[in-house]
């Protein structure tokens, strides 16, 4: 990958997923080499599909968008109290910087977008990979967003509903597991009764990851239940341990 060979960074990207226009680059690196990646990104981007905007730092000069997948936890770190960070990050860079409020489908991250010249996103990005580096224990138990392919339209065979059975598979980081069940399984059983689904958490992480899958069974509703309740414990426990660590 040519990323790779020029900045020194381990890059992979995910898979492509069939009516989905968008995969995740995943960027690994010291704070120069992943600035410099997303420079190169942020300059091909330009080069192919060039932007043009009065709201970032040059009227004239050709601007593009990054979005990039930020832990729940690390907005804090980012943003800054009462925004201060943020805005300084912005004043700096001369990059337009938004975040969106809620959470990417069955993952804890957030779109950070990041528009402006080449260089503008250049600077941003090591601001924002500073950020990462203070406080990287902010980003354990991070469960990852992966594209997926939208619910199908509505159909007597494929759609799910409030009443026909449903099963899916989440992914969660193995050391939430003792939490998510609970002493004497009282954390889980309690999802359970309040989302009505039944939920099984596998005895081993998968080959090769520190991830185990949990198993959700029931209704389409329930199942929707229980992942909220799921992934609101697994951030109120690492809010927990963070706190501790203080």
């Amino acid at each position: 990958m040519r990323l790779q060979e020029e900045t020194g960074v381990t890059a992979s990207l995910s898979e492509a997923i069939p009516g989905v226009g968008e995969q995740v680059l995943r960027v690994l690196g010291s704070v120069e080499s992943a600035t410099e990646a997303y420079f190169l990104i942020a300059s091909d981007l330009i080069r192919t599909h060039p932007l043009r905007s009065t709201s970032v730092e040059s009227d004239s000069a050709p601007t593009t968008c990054l979005r990039l997948l930020i832990p729940h936890n690390m907005l804090g770190s980012i943003i800054g109290r009462h925004g201060r960070k943020i805005k300084a990050m912005h004043a700096s860079s001369g990059a337009q910087i938004s975040t969106r409020e809620h959470m990417l489908p069955n993952s804890t991250e957030h779109i950070m977008q990041l528009c402006g010249t080449s260089e503008s996103i250049r600077r941003a990005v090591r601001d924002i990979c500073l950020c990462f580096l203070e406080d990287d224990e902010l980003c354990a138990g991070t469960v990852l967003f992966h594209p997926a392919a939208p619910d199908q339209p509505s159909s007597p065979v494929t759609q799910p509903t409030g009443t026909r059975p449903f099963t899916r598979e989440i992914d969660v980081p193995s050391d939430m597991v003792g939490s998510i069940i609970g002493r004497g399984g009282t954390n889980i059983n309690e999802m359970k009764r309040m989302s009505g689904a039944e939920i099984v958490i596998a005895k081993a992480p998968r080959e090769g990851v520190e991830r185990q899958t949990v198993t959700i069974v029931e209704t389409y509703d329930a199942y929707k239940r229980a992942r909220t309740l799921l992934y609101e414990h697994i951030e109120k426990t690492r809010r927990a341990r963070h706190s501790r660590r203080k």
